[in-house]
């Protein structure tokens, strides 16, 4: 739960300053991005002991075994338990509950993993990844819009 929070927090940090443009805090933030990276393969590790069935198959052979889809689809739902949480806040006009959304965005973060142990990807390679893209799409002047290659 803790590393979670930490993650949503240094996100939020870089969002806010990737819009303002502020390089002094976006050391920081990138501090922040460090040190949440380094406890992501403890997470990985971590959570993987608890994945069941608990044969692990990485190779995909071009077909999608039985834990892969198990994953993808845990995903899947996982995050429709994220927007149904928000929309029924909305609907109903209540205020969202900060650690309901916690609890499913760490499930999601748990199918993250397991996808991509099936890419040889860890969650570290993955957020690097991502961070790049989104800085790539700042220093372009395309974070807004859409398009996987804007």
């Amino acid at each position: 739960m803790v590393l979670l929070k930490n993650i949503l927090n240094a996100l939020n940090v870089l969002k806010k300053e990737w819009i303002n443009g502020n390089q002094t805090q976006n050391k920081h933030a990138g501090v922040m991005v460090v040190r949440i990276i380094m406890d992501f393969s403890e997470y990985q590790k971590e959570s993987f002991k608890t994945w069941y069935p608990k044969e692990f198959t990485k190779q995909l052979d071009g077909k999608f075994n039985k834990g892969f889809t198990q994953a993808l689809l845990g995903l899947c739902g996982e995050t429709g338990e994220v927007a149904d949480k928000i929309k029924k806040s909305i609907r109903d006009e209540n205020e969202i509950d900060k650690t309901e959304i916690g609890k499913e965005l760490g499930d999601s973060l748990y199918y993250i993993c397991r996808i991509g142990e099936y890419f040889d990807l860890t969650l570290e390679e993955i957020a690097e990844m991502n961070i790049d893209k989104l800085q790539d799409r700042v220093k372009r002047g395309t974070i807004s819009g859409s398009g996987d290659n804007r």
